[in-house]
């Protein structure tokens, strides 16, 4: 859902994708002062961009629910076309260089409290 920007008599002024500030808040894409705002040039560039961060945030939903299926095997990974087999083979692999990444630094206070 974007963020909204609304003005001192609360109509909405501007739709972001991310909160430009505490007081930004969310609405659904479907509300109606979406609709009103978007009316502009800017406003519909505005509106891509919230749906690029929808894009991205919603990548990790399908990313999770293809791994729940194919844990409970009710999908098994060569049902799916090749290359969709080879992106989500290589999405994993990186996720867990990263998780294997994010093991090796240590937090300064938990590096003080180690026993060597």
């Amino acid at each position: 859902m974007p963020y909204v920007v609304r003005d001192k008599n609360g109509c909405v002024i501007s739709v972001l994708a991310t909160p430009g500030s505490a007081e930004d808040g969310r609405i659904a894409l479907s509300d109606d002062e979406v609709a009103d705002v978007m009316g502009s040039d800017s406003a519909t560039k505005e509106l891509q961009e919230v749906l690029v961060a929808s894009d991205l945030s919603f990548v990790r939903v399908l990313e999770d629910l293809i791994s729940v299926l194919l844990d409970k095997e009710i999908l098994m990974l060569t049902d799916l076309p090749e290359a969709a087999q080879e992106k989500i083979l290589e999405r994993k692999h990186i996720r867990r260089k990263i998780s294997d990444l994010s093991r090796l630094v240590v937090d300064e206070d938990e590096d003080q409290e180690m026993v060597y």
